[in-house]
């Protein structure tokens, strides 16, 4: 990791599972995210419990932070309304917004690539289409065959 992390050319993610538990593995690597070329972003679904309100953000963000030593100023924020509609994308993307903006702008969102045409436009930031590579059997619904 820290081969990756100092490498200039290199675009490291690390995804740290969304509370202090995981972000205490980064911990280590405070000096090496903290420095001037590395951008950090805190990925927020607006439609998960710790997210709903700006008390929930900002304590989950505050134990975020404090166990893997980022530096408040220089996360960056990316909204993750990962839902299975464009309305439902837009409101995810509404709501963050007017929590989140007034103190910290959020840079994009994370859209499922196959909803990005049907999106309304006027979103409050750009959107970045995605493709999930892990899914989760249970999340698709029911099989055809099943009773």
């Amino acid at each position: 990791m820290r081969q990756r992390l100092n490498d200039p050319h290199c675009c490291a993610v690390l995804d740290v599972g969304g509370d202090y538990i995981g972000a205490r593995s980064i911990g280590g690597y405070a000096p090496l995210l903290n420095r001037d070329g590395t951008t950090v972003y805190y990925v927020i679904n607006p439609f998960r419990p710790w997210s709903a309100t700006l008390e929930h953000i900002d304590q989950v963000l505050g134990e975020t932070l404090g166990v893997s030593h980022v530096e408040l100023a220089r996360l960056r924020l990316v909204g993750n309304p990962n839902q299975t509609t464009p309305a439902d994308v837009a409101e995810g993307a509404r709501r963050l917004w007017e929590l989140v903006s007034p103190y910290k702008p959020v840079d994009y969102l994370c859209v499922r690539r196959e909803l990005c045409a049907a999106l309304p436009e006027g979103l409050p930031c750009p959107v970045l289409p995605i493709r999930l590579w892990l899914t989760y059997p249970w999340a698709a619904g029911p099989e055809p065959d099943a009773p």
